[in-house]
């Protein structure tokens, strides 16, 4: 009984480990790449409904993704002036010049 005890907490430690790295990983290449932060976490909303997937199968999959949804929409909700002005703040207004 115990070994399958070690065996559940070393499978949570890995995923749990695993998602930490991908998580730093995915805002450190945001971070150079210059992405708005809404957008970086729209990336990591995927990683929400995955482990929920995970731990929880379909259900918690669809929970999560529904979450996710609303999460998103509320972050963008601000529209695409938002993405103009971060634009514009961060070097990039030749984008948006009219010839």
């Amino acid at each position: 009984m115990e070994r399958v005890i070690g065996l559940i907490r070393s499978r949570r430690a890995a995923t749990a480990a695993g998602l930490g790295g991908l998580v730093l990983f995915v805002a450190l290449i945001n971070v150079v790449r210059a992405v708005q932060p809404s957008e970086t976490v729209a990336v990591l909303l995927y990683l929400l409904i995955i482990v929920a997937s995970l731990f929880y199968a379909l259900r918690g999959a669809l929970v999560a993704a529904a979450m996710a949804s609303l999460l998103y929409a509320l972050l963008r909700g601000t529209g695409p002036a938002a993405v103009v002005r971060y634009s514009v703040l961060h070097g990039n207004e030749q984008l948006f010049a009219t010839r």
